[in-house]
């Protein structure tokens, strides 16, 4: 079987913090990921 995906690729980004700030608050970012997705690239991985 084969299959097209297609539609928008994006970059993720992932922001880890310690705490959520409050409203117009600040936080510190402990560790950040990056990684492609997108609804067509996630499904096209997963079909794969």
């Amino acid at each position: 079987m084969r299959v097209l995906c297609a539609g928008h690729v994006n970059w993720d980004v992932t922001i880890c913090v310690d705490d959520l700030p409050a409203p117009d608050g600040e936080s510190v970012v402990t560790d950040q990921y990056q990684a492609g997705g997108g609804s067509a690239a996630n499904t096209a991985a997963a079909l794969a």
